[in-house]
């Protein structure tokens, strides 16, 4: 057995391998047993006193009011989950591209015929 043939294998399996790391990894986070990486993140939200004259009375409870729908229509740290979801699926599909290609240039080197 040649060189050739030695680094094709090793090519090919390195491949396989973070293919299959990239997909487990990625099924641990979209299934919720792993948290992804956490690129984005929300501000902490300030909530003040409406001690001042402007935040009294009924633009307070409308601020209030519109607050809490909010809260409802969606729920906290949705956004960041989301972007992070898809940042992690963005790396995921780079890094499984990559393996693919260390796989793919070790069949090459394996069909490879030598005189």
């Amino acid at each position: 057995m040649n060189s050739q043939k030695i680094t094709g294998f090793v090519l090919l399996g390195i491949g396989v391998g973070i293919v299959l790391y990239a997909l487990f990894a990625s099924y641990g986070i979209f299934t919720g047993v792993n948290e992804p990486p956490e690129l984005f993140r929300e501000p902490a939200l300030k909530q003040s006193t409406g001690t001042s004259a402007e935040l009294q009375g009924v633009e307070a409870q409308i601020n209030a009011l519109v607050g809490q729908q909010l809260q409802n229509l969606l729920p906290e740290n949705t956004i960041s989950r989301m972007l992070n979801l898809f940042a992690w699926s963005a790396f995921a599909g780079l890094v499984i591209f990559g393996g693919t290609q260390l796989a793919g240039l070790g069949v090459k080197l394996l069909t490879i015929k030598t005189v």
